[in-house]
């Protein structure tokens, strides 16, 4: 059976929407001064930006200013500038992504908000550490990865990357493993992969990837979008 509602009930659901109780706080923080409006953004960004969480908490940091900026257009408008300022101003503090975990790698990259991208006083170092063995219980796409840059790299696979990478202990994990310079271009310092797809060892099978160097040089890696579509 379908009903039919009269206008009165429309106007009355249209007055239900128009007044449910987030559609009436966001227009009564909106109602306030705008000089007011920014001091309350300047306090929101320096509770959520304070010292000790630059290197503990980067992603939560970033998720709370998206909380803000979402709240609505004029919202974001009148507090993107002050972000800058309360965030990225100079002296920067350094942010530091390190994760040992591939899911959790590619959802914290995706958040990273996209004025620090080009901020030129930002220090942000990037690191991908993820390991495959019987003890990690871990199975990465660490091989998939390493292809995808080989191939970029103009090699046919990790394999034949591999014979080129000289071999040192990494510090991290303690394990022997091949070391190179990758993606030095346009002035940048590049980044450094290392690797090791041991398939014929004593003790066990394993893979082991890390790759490291500041977001600007992540960033350069030419397959990046690629290799953050693998799946997990």
């Amino acid at each position: 059976m379908t009903s039919i509602s009269s206008p009165k009930v429309e106007d009355e659901l249209e007055k239900q929407k128009k007044f449910s109780p987030s559609t009436s706080k966001k227009a009564c923080f909106l109602g306030i001064p705008t000089e007011l409006r920014c001091e309350i953004y300047k306090k929101y960004f320096e509770k959520i930006a304070s010292q000790e969480r630059y290197t503990s908490q980067v992603p939560q940091v970033f998720d709370e200013a998206n909380a803000l900026f979402l709240v609505s257009k004029q919202v974001y408008n009148e507090s993107r500038d002050l972000f800058r300022s309360h965030i990225l101003r100079p002296p920067m503090k350094a942010f530091d992504l390190f994760a040992d975990s591939w899911p959790d790698f590619k959802k914290t990259f995706r958040r990273i908000p996209r004025p620090l991208w080009s901020q030129p006083n930002c220090e942000f170092n990037v690191q991908l550490c993820i390991l495959n063995s019987p003890k990690s219980g871990n199975n990465y796409p660490i091989a998939k990865i390493l292809n995808v840059i080989a191939c970029d790299l103009g090699f046919e696979s990790h394999v034949e990357l591999a014979r080129v990478s000289p071999l040192y202990t990494d510090i991290y994990s303690q394990l022997r493993v091949h070391q190179k310079r990758i993606y030095e271009m346009d002035g940048g310092e590049g980044c450094t992969l290392d690797f090791k797809v041991e398939t014929h060892s004593e003790l066990c099978d394993w893979e082991y990837v890390h790759i490291q160097g500041e977001l600007k040089d992540i960033l350069k890696i030419r397959c990046l979008e690629q290799i953050l579509e693998i799946e997990d």
